[in-house]
């Protein structure tokens, strides 16, 4: 992992203790409908999207 970006594993396992793939993937694909850079489908992620999936889950 670098500083600035997580691998889609590496997200995908910090994110792990506490939501399933199936959230992670829908929560990527709801950031994508208002964002465009964010691609569900990237195996390389922004780090500052753990912190943007976690808002979402905690709204929703």
């Amino acid at each position: 992992m670098s500083n600035s970006t997580f691998t889609r594993a590496e997200l995908f396992e910090l994110l792990s203790a506490n939501y399933s793939p199936q959230q992670i993937i829908a929560g990527l694909e709801q950031l994508a409908t208002s964002d465009s850079t964010v691609d569900p489908n990237a195996e390389e992620f922004p780090v500052e999207i753990s912190d943007r999936l976690e808002k979402l889950f905690n709204l929703a």
